[in-house]
C-alpha cells in the first residue's frame, strides 16, 4: 500500500477529511442549538422542544445532568463558550489536516510548507488537550511534535536536494 501520492492512504486521508468538513459544521450548529433548548429548558410547543424537554426530564437518574440542571442559569451559560471553543479547535485541526494530507497526495512531503502546518496542527492539538483535560492527546502532540522535527530536517534536505542538478 502507498502512504504517499495520488491512489494513496493519504488520499484516502484528504477525502475523508473534506467529508467530515462538509457533515461537521451543521452537525455543531443542530447540536448545540439542541443543547441550547435542552439547558434553558426552553419549550416552544413543537414535537422537536417538546420532545426534548421530556426527555431532559427522564435524565433524573444522571448525577452529572441534575448537578449542572441545578446551578443558577449564568453558570449553566458557560457550557456554550466551551463547546465553541472546543469546535473552534476541532475544526482547525481539521482543516489543517486536510491541507497535510492534499500536500501528501501530491507527493509534496518534505516542504517547509507541511512544517509550517504541522506546527500549527500540534498548537491546536495542545489547546485541545489542555481544555479537554487529556492526558491522551498531549502524548500524541508530543508524537506530532518529534515529527515536525523529521520533517523539518528532512525539507532541509530536499530543498538541498532540489538545487542540485
Amino acid at each position: 500500500m502507498r502512504y504517499f501520492g495520488p491512489k494513496s492512504l493519504s488520499s484516502v486521508l484528504y477525502r475523508v477529511t473534506q467529508v467530515a468538513w462538509i457533515l461537521m459544521i451543521p452537525a455543531v450548529l443542530a447540536l448545540c442549538t439542541l443543547l441550547f433548548f435542552a439547558i434553558f429548558q426552553i419549550d416552544l410547543g413543537d414535537p422537536v422542544t417538546s420532545g426534548l424537554n421530556s426527555e431532559c426530564a427522564k435524565m433524573t437518574h444522571d448525577p452529572d445532568w441534575q448537578e449542572m440542571m441545578s446551578m443558577p442559569t449564568p453558570a449553566r451559560a458557560l457550557v456554550f463558550p466551551y463547546l465553541f471553543l472546543l469546535a473552534f479547535l476541532m475544526v482547525q485541526i481539521l482543516r489543517k489536516s486536510q491541507s497535510l494530507f492534499d500536500h501528501f497526495r501530491n507527493n509534496d512531503v518534505f516542504r517547509t510548507a507541511n512544517v509550517r502546518i504541522l506546527s500549527n496542527l500540534n498548537k491546536y492539538m495542545i489547546g485541545l488537550a489542555v481544555v479537554t483535560f487529556n492526558p491522551a492527546t498531549l502524548l500524541v502532540c508530543l508524537i506530532l511534535l518529534l515529527v515536525t522535527e523529521i520533517l523539518k530536517d528532512g525539507s532541509v534536505l530536499q530543498d538541498e536536494l532540489d538545487l542540485t542538478v
